[in-house]
C-alpha cells in the first residue's frame, strides 16, 4: 500500500545472492534497535531474530532486481536509503512520533516517500513479502516519480514481492512452488474461491480497481495474477515495459494507455487471461500455461492438429457455431514425468490411472470449447475440461473456440513429452 505525494521536483525473474554488505545493529534511545545497510535503515520493536537480522541485506539484495525491471543503474542508487519501521505495537510507533497524522490508517503495510511502515507478520516469508512490496512501491517512486493505478502499481508490487529466498539467494516475480512455502500469502486461494463463487473479475475489471480497494486480499491477488499474465505475454510485456520511464504518476492515465495499445487485440487477450488464470497454480512455469492462439475460422469437414504434452491449453484454430457438434478422434503417445526419478509414465489419449488431476487420469486429452465474446463480459470464466480419450462427440452452447490439452498438474507440465494426433470432425446436418 502506498500513499500518493506531490512529486518534488519475462518468465521475468530476478534473481541474485544477498550477501552485499555488513547490516550494523545499535539500540536506539526509545528503546527500539536500528539496523542499517546500504540502502536500509529498519527501526522494530520486535527481539532481534536471525531472520530480521538479514531483512536489510534482502532489501539491498532487490535494489538491483528493482533496477533491472523499472530502469536505472547502481551509479543512480548510490545515495537511495529508504527507512522502514517493523512494527510489533503500533501504537508505541504512534507515541514515538514515527507514525504521524498524516500515515493513513493501514492494515500491513505502507510506503510514504523514503519511509515504509510494515506491522509484524505471523510467518518470516510474510515479513519478508510486506518489505518488498513496500519497496517496490518506494523504488518506483524514487527511479519513476510514481507508481500508476491502483492495480498497476499494487500488480508490480505483489509481482516483485512473491520471492524465493533459501539463506543465500534472493529470487523475485516467482510463482511458488508449494503453499507451504509462503505461508499467510494465499493469493492463489482467492483466486480459487472467486472461481467458486462466479466472482472472478474480468480483466477490464481489475483495471478498474482503485487504491481505496487495496485494503482487502482480493484485488492484491487478481493485481498479481494480471501482472503476471501481462509481463509473460509476447504482446503485451514490451507494452507494459514501455510505461517504466521518468514522469509516471498515481493517476488512472496509465490504465487509459494501456487499453488504447491493447485495444487491437483485446478479444485475444481476454481468451489467452481466461485460460491462463485457470490453470494458474503452486509450481507452475506461467509461459507453459498461457494458451496458444490461434484466430479462430469455420473449418472444412475434417482438421487434423497436434496437442503438445508440455504445454497448456492450445487453440485449435476452430470456430464452431451454436448447436454445432464435432466428432473428435485422437491417438499417439506421450511420455508423463520424463524428468522424475521413478520411471517415466507413457500415456495414450485415455490416460493412465496411475495420478488423477481434478477428477480425470492424468494423460487423458481435454477440449474446453469456450465462447468467442469472452470480451464481452464483466467475469473471467473458469476453463471447464471436457474428457475426449481417443473418441468423443461436444456441441457447442454458443458461437465458441475448441482448444485442447493433456490432462496434468500444470506445474508439471514442463516434464512431459511427445503429443497427441488429433481429427476434427463435423458430421453433415440432417
Amino acid at each position: 500500500m502506498r500513499f500518493p505525494l506531490v512529486r518534488l521536483a519475462c518468465l521475468l525473474i530476478f534473481s541474485g545472492p544477498y550477501c552485499l554488505g555488513q547490516v550494523q545493529s545499535r539500540q536506539l534511545d526509545d528503546g527500539c534497535t536500528q539496523l542499517e545497510s546500504k540502502h536500509l535503515r529498519l527501526i522494530t520493536d520486535l527481539p532481534i531474530s536471525d531472520e530480521i537480522r538479514k531483512l536489510p541485506e534482502i532489501f539491498d539484495a532487490a535494489l538491483p532486481m528493482w533496477q533491472n525491471l523499472f530502469g536505472g543503474s547502481q551509479d543512480d542508487s548510490e545515495e537511495l536509503k529508504a527507512v522502514a519501521f517493523l512494527m510489533g505495537d503500533r501504537v508505541r510507533f504512534q507515541h514515538l512520533g514515527y507514525l504521524t497524522p498524516e500515515t493513513p490508517n493501514f492494515a500491513e503495510g505502507y510506503q510514504f516517500g523514503d519511509r515504509l511502515f510494515i506491522c509484524e507478520q505471523p510467518s518470516d516469508y510474510y515479513r519478508r513479502h510486506l518489505l518488498l512490496h513496500e519497496g517496490t512501491h518506494w523504488y518506483m517512486y524514487r527511479a519513476l516519480g510514481g507508481a500508476g493505478a491502483g492495480w498497476y502499481m499494487e500488480g508490480l508490487a505483489e509481482y516483485m514481492a512473491t520471492h524465493r529466498w533459501d539463506g543465500q539467494r534472493l529470487t523475485l516475480g516467482v510463482v511458488p512452488d508449494h503453499r507451504d512455502q509462503v505461508p499467510y500469502w494465499g493469493r492463489l486461494s482467492v483466486l480459487r474461491e472467486d472461481f467458486e463463487r462466479d466472482r472472478a473479475p474480468s480483466l477490464r475489471k481489475i483495471f478498474e480497481f482503485f487504491d481505496r480497494e487495496h485494503r482487502n486480499v482480493k484485488p492484491y491477488a487478481w493485481s498479481w495474477a494480471a501482472t503476471q499474465f501481462f509481463l509473460i505475454h509476447p504482446k503485451s510485456s514490451e507494452v507494459i515495459k514501455q510505461t517504466f520511464h521518468p514522469g509516471l504518476d498515481y493517476s488512472e492515465g496509465i490504465n487509459h494507455q494501456l487499453l488504447a495499445e491493447l485495444d487491437e487485440d483485446w478479444p485475444q487477450y481476454c481468451h489467452q487471461w481466461s485460460g491462463f488464470v485457470s490453470d494458474l497454480d503452486y509450481g507452475v512455469d506461467p509461459k507453459t500455461i498461457l494458451p496458444t492462439w490461434v484466430p479462430a475460422k469455420k473449418t472444412a469437414s475434417r482438421t487434423d492438429l497436434h496437442v503438445q504434452s508440455n504445454h497448456g491449453w492450445q487453440s485449435s484454430g476452430i470456430l464452431m457455431m451454436a448447436g454445432e457438434r464435432a466428432m473428435i478422434r485422437a491417438h499417439g503417445r506421450i511420455t508423463l514425468a520424463r524428468n522424475s526419478e521413478s520411471k517415466p509414465w507413457e500415456s495414450e489419449p485415455q490416460g493412465i490411472s496411475l495420478q488423477y488431476q481434478d477428477g480425470h487420469k492424468i494423460g487423458t486429452l481435454m477440449a474446453a470449447v469456450i465462447p468467442i465474446h469472452l470480451h464481452l463480459n464483466d467475469q473471467t470464466l473458469r476453463w471447464r475440461s471436457i474428457p475426449i480419450g481417443k473418441l468423443s462427440q461436444l456441441e457447442a452452447p454458443v458461437e465458441s473456440i475448441l482448444y485442447f490439452k493433456v490432462n496434468e498438474h500444470p506445474g508439471k507440465l514442463n516434464d512431459n513429452s511427445g503429443h497427441y494426433s488429433i481429427s476434427v470432425e463435423f458430421p453433415p446436418s440432417k
